[in-house]
């Protein structure tokens, strides 16, 4: 009979087979001196930290960022990160954490090669789907795990939509790759002092520069000359702050051998020279560390 669709027993139209663990879920504020310690994410999570209101400070395998209001800062299994407020004006940040594993035990987030950073198009409605979830968490018992489970989807939907984040072309190098980037930025730590050339850099990793440029930002979200400056100034800082050493002492550690280059490069960083940095103190230094 035209127009009569009669129930059968043939193959599914649709099936999508996964395992969803909602790790956390959290909007919470960061005061304007507070910071967390260093922490590394488990390796088959993946975790989204959205600046609600005004920004915050990350520091994730070693390269600095700065979220503003708006921002989407996107964590993947094997990152180390640190983060605090913004000394201007506290934070709010939507922070959720989740681990979504098809039958077959892939990691369907891990397949998109997100970026570190997004600026959203469309914040709030960011943060109606990030309230969807919260609210099916704390809802009726009985209809929670459909609830929230419907929540997730329709919030990582609309992620994916916002990134635009295309699949990944080797799934399986996914860690391999987390774990070689963080042998290279081990291997620059050791030789901050020293001239560090790109070709060298991706010579201890099997890698071509091209390549290793490529893969090193995609994990870090810095290309690898201007990590090592990032890297290069955060300890610089630190000295200035902590030690008795000379400007040119200083410099002389993190692989500036001419000190009036590296105070350029310093004042390009945080606004002042190093000698002001130092006198200003500690109190100077957390203004700018958010900044």
């Amino acid at each position: 009979m035209a127009g009569h669709y009669p129930l059968y027993n043939g193959p599914a139209i649709y099936r999508w087979a996964f395992e969803l663990s909602l790790m956390w879920c959290h909007r919470f504020r960061l005061s304007s001196k507070w910071s967390a310690r260093p922490w590394r994410l488990f390796v088959d999570n993946m975790a989204f930290m959205f600046a609600e209101k005004n920004s915050f400070w990350c520091v994730v395998n070693g390269g600095r960022l700065v979220l503003k209001q708006g921002d989407l800062l996107v964590l993947r299994g094997g990152d180390k990160i640190q983060y605090g407020g913004n000394p201007s004006a506290a934070g709010i940040v939507l922070s959720l954490g989740l681990r979504m594993q098809q039958k077959r035990g892939d990691d369907f987030l891990a397949k998109r090669a997100f970026e570190r950073r997004y600026r959203l198009r469309r914040p709030q409605d960011y943060a109606a789907h990030f309230d969807s979830i919260h609210g099916a968490l704390h809802g009726p018992l009985i209809h929670r795990n459909t609830a929230v489970a419907g929540a997730v989807l329709h919030w990582m939907t609309f992620v994916l939509k916002e990134t635009r984040a295309p699949s990944r072309l080797n799934l399986n190098l996914s860690a391999a790759t987390l774990q070689k980037v963080m042998d290279a930025q081990a291997w620059a730590e050791a030789r901050l002092r020293e001239t560090i050339t790109l070709r060298d850099w991706a010579g201890s990793t099997g890698w071509n520069p091209a390549y290793f440029c490529r893969l090193f930002k995609l994990e870090t979200a810095y290309r690898p000359m201007k990590w090592i400056e990032e890297r290069r100034m955060e300890i610089a800082r630190e000295m200035l702050l902590g030690g008795d050493l000379s400007i040119a002492g200083v410099a002389e550690a993190v692989g500036y051998p001419d000190s009036f280059y590296f105070s350029q490069v310093f004042k390009k960083h945080y606004g002042v020279p190093p000698l002001q940095y130092r006198k200003s103190g500690s109190d100077f230094a957390a203004s700018q560390t958010g900044c």
